[in-house]
């Protein structure tokens, strides 16, 4: 019964920076992330939604003109190169 409740604080120990990681890291990154595959508005927020409803059915906007900036503009290429 020891041996149980040793590996139960050992998750636990683990588990608590796994969730602050989680929450402190992973959810901001997801957020920009799905920012990144937007299209840039002038409102607010300054993005569009990548889902719109058109008669019920989801249809994704996915915007792909921020990697395609990135990959053909000559300064991100050689800094990343560099």
């Amino acid at each position: 019964m020891r041996r149980i409740e040793r590996h139960a604080g050992r998750r636990l120990v683990a588990g608590i920076p796994a969730v602050w990681l989680a929450v402190f890291f992973l959810i901001p990154f997801l957020i920009v992330l799905k920012i990144s595959f937007s299209e840039a508005r002038l409102a607010i927020p300054p993005y569009a939604p990548l889902i719109t409803w058109l008669r019920g059915v989801p249809i994704p906007s996915i915007h792909l003109a921020s990697y395609a900036y990135l990959f053909t503009d000559p300064l991100y290429l050689r800094s990343y190169l560099y």
